[in-house]
């Protein structure tokens, strides 16, 4: 994954730019040395996150882990835990005010300002594929009162401090409940053939969503207008420099068909539409040049299709095309893939440009600001897509023995051939072969990790199952996966004793190319979990319970290592180290913080705690961004008693307002200040001063120069203190 390293090398480019490539080059004793950079230091910080939920029918078993799982990632995003110090869970504060126990501090830092959207997989489908009733999303924020959520919207806020305007929830309990209703209403079974990705690009990026779509006299589907609630509901929901979380829960592989296909066609009477076959070619090289859908022109160079063998064969039958597996393996099997190509969603997640409905490339509104205010507009960087999807745990877990361990937290450090190419995410009807793949005949755990291949035609092989902690017993009239599973021999029925019933025991899901395709192709921005949890008894705090590890301080701590710690340095500072150990300026760096914020009608006033008026030497008009109204006021470096209880203290709200330098590796403060940092940037410039050090929206810009003297004593110096590399 080249372009990974690329993308964090051009991060760092503006840390490095002018830094020489040693602090100690051996030619000479005394050298100096300057660098610049700026970061979005807000403590603050406005995080968006959208649940992507897939509410197919399959889902069913899931669903009330998942909103454990969801609700669980909320509480803790706004009243983190309190940890012990060797790690491990003290206790769950209700609420971002209780203080943690004496000897515990919380896990990260909280959360003041949050959005919290769902939106399902379920979109309509012209040609009757997924019938209106359970097309009611179509790609809006659902909520079953939508009176109760912000502003009547859709979404909920999580609003503190009470800034919004008008003001958010600030009752913890009050905003779990509200969530719960909305995940509860989310999870009603909808379409059978989930589009999640196309879900959320339509809701995040789609520059033209339209109303409703139509199918003309030729029997073309057209889309009707633009979606303007929709539109509204994505302004107000993202925030021009907010921080994107999109995570996506999905069984099942993602089935986004492109517009205007008829694959899921069904006529007036409900049957279902067959495509035409696909030539022979299609068997055995779906990506040849020959494989096409019968009946269609052929390519130069292959044979007409009334003379393909497999075209000879007429039309696909009920039994060759078993309506539920219509997304799957389409171009083998069709001729033709009716899928929108997973690129879209790199693209769309990533890309500066997207395609309008005409195809002519236009700004994706998820990198634009939509509020039309002049922010700042979010950086790819600052979006995350998290999938919690069908693949096994073991092959994403940091310990494929130990799921409490968690998940990578980046795909770069993946197997990515396991991952793709292992036998268990190979879609198939029939039961598959490879290594540690079980035949259907087996026991219940001969495969630990999707139990065995079965027989049942009607439905894919399983990537991974789970035992669940209650059997779900076949409802009368619905489809249950357990109606015949002795002749199936369906792993998900089967009983420690061996016994197939009609009570299905475990979940399952399917392999989810499309999405892990998705996620490895956004490199950084991408994380991967798995749908199958590894344990659902016993303690629900557990670190191994649930989807817990898939949204895990492991994954957070990758989030907070993008906006919560960016002031992380790939540098140590050298530090002041003065002869009397009492004089206040041991530890301090040469180093000047500007704070950059806009104040339209306001003015600048820098009369704050821990501000004060920049000297004019250290301000560049790059610093202004080019608006007049760009306040700019330097933080003060904080010394003596107060340096050090900002290099120690690990509370949230602590006093006196400014900031100070910490690296615990050379004595310099609490390791858990850096606990969050990459293992060669264990040091960071820390604001401290109430539960809300920096503005709101504000940019702070970084200028060190210093010069070091590597053979000085601390009392060769007139005031009695050297810049020194040991402390």
């Amino acid at each position: 994954m080249i372009t990974a390293w690329l993308r964090r090398l051009a991060l760092l480019l503006p840390v490095l730019a002018g830094c020489s490539q040693d602090y100690w080059p051996s030619e000479a004793p005394v050298t100096c040395y300057q660098f610049d950079t700026r970061a979005k230091m807000d403590s603050a910080v406005q995080l968006d996150l959208l649940v992507v939920l897939d509410n197919s029918p399959q889902m069913a078993d899931k669903q009330q882990f998942v909103r454990q799982g969801v609700a669980d990632f909320v509480h803790r995003l706004i009243s983190p835990p309190c940890l012990r110090a060797d790690g491990t869970t003290d206790s769950i504060p209700a609420d971002p005010f209780t203080a943690c126990p004496e000897g515990t501090w919380r896990e990260n830092a909280h959360f003041f300002d949050l959005h919290v959207g769902v939106v399902t997989s379920s979109l309509a489908d012209p040609f009757g594929g997924c019938p209106a009733v359970a097309s009611r999303e179509d790609g809006r924020l659902v909520a079953p009162n939508r009176a109760a959520t912000y502003g009547g919207i859709g979404f909920l806020s999580w609003d503190l401090f009470q800034e919004q305007s008008p003001p958010g929830e600030r009752d913890v309990a009050k905003l779990e409940a509200a969530l719960t209703e909305i995940l509860d209403f989310a999870a009603r079974p909808g379409c059978q053939f989930p589009a999640p990705l196309e879900a959320a690009y339509r809701f995040l990026v789609d520059p033209e969503p339209y109303v409703s779509l139509t199918v003309d006299s030729a029997g073309q589907a057209r889309p009707v207008g633009v979606d303007q609630m929709l539109l509204f509901e994505r302004a107000q929901f993202l925030r021009p420099d907010s921080h994107v979380l999109v995570a996506i829960f999905s069984e099942s592989n993602d089935c986004s068909v492109a517009l205007g296909e008829r694959v899921l066609a069904r006529d007036a009477g409900g049957s279902p539409y067959h495509p035409p076959r696909g030539t022979s070619a299609c068997l055995t090289k779906p990506d040849d040049a020959c494989c096409f859908a019968c009946g269609g022109a052929p390519p130069t160079g292959c044979l007409p299709s009334d003379l393909d063998p497999e075209c000879q064969k007429g039309p696909l039958t009920d039994a060759e095309d078993l309506y539920a597996l219509r997304c799957f393996h389409q171009k083998e099997r069709f001729g033709r893939d009716s899928l929108y190509p997973v690129k879209r969603y790199v693209d769309g997640f990533s890309g500066a440009k997207v395609p309008d409905r005409d195809g002519q490339l236009v700004a994706n509104p998820l990198f634009a600001d939509l509020s039309g205010t002049g922010h700042f507009a979010r950086d790819p960087y600052v979006v995350t897509v998290l999938g919690v999807v069908g693949v096994p745990w073991q092959y994403v877990a940091k310990d494929s023995t130990n799921i409490a361990l968690g998940f990578q937290q980046h795909l770069f450090v993946f197997d990515e051939a396991r991952v793709t190419g292992d036998p268990l995410m190979i879609e198939s009807i029939a039961p598959r072969t490879g290594n540690g793949i079980s035949p259907p005949n087996s026991g219940p755990n001969a495969n630990p990790i999707n139990g065995h291949e079965h027989l049942d035609m009607a439905d894919l092989q399983y990537a991974c199952a789970f035992w669940l902690p209650a059997g779900v017993a076949c409802d009368a009239g619905a489809a249950c996966p357990c109606a015949d599973s002795a002749s199936t021999m369906n792993p998900i029925c089967q009983g420690l004793d061996g016994q197939y019933g009609d009570v299905q025991l475990r979940g399952e899901a399917r392999p989810g190319v499309r999405h892990v395709e998705m996620l490895l192709g956004l490199e950084d921005q991408g994380s991967i979990a798995s749908i199958c949890p590894a344990k659902l008894t016993g303690a629900t705090t557990a670190p191994d319970y649930g989807y817990r590890p898939a949204l895990s301080a492991d994954v957070m701590d990758t989030f907070y290592a993008k906006y919560r710690y960016p002031y992380c340095l790939p540098r140590k500072l050298p530090v002041e180290t003065c002869t009397d150990a009492a004089d206040p300026r041991n530890g301090q760096v040469s180093c000047t913080l500007i704070e950059a914020v806009r104040r339209p009608g306001k003015g600048c006033d820098c009369d704050s705690p821990g501000r004060r008026v920049p000297d004019p030497s250290v301000v560049r008009e790059e610093m202004r961004g080019g608006w007049d109204d760009m306040c700019l006021c330097e933080i003060t470096q904080l010394s003596g008693s107060d340096g050090q209880v900002c290099r120690n203290d690990t509370s949230d709200i602590i006093a006196p307002a400014g900031w100070c330098y910490v690296e615990p590796a050379r004595g310099l403060g609490n390791p858990n200040l850096v606990r969050m940092c990459g293992d060669t940037e264990k040091q960071v410039m820390r604001i401290v001063g109430g539960p809300r050090p920096t503005a709101p929206a504000s940019t702070v810009w970084i200028h060190c120069g210093y010069c070091v003297d590597r053979d000085a004593p601390p009392d060769a110096a007139a005031d009695g203190c050297q810049l020194r590399t040991a402390y």
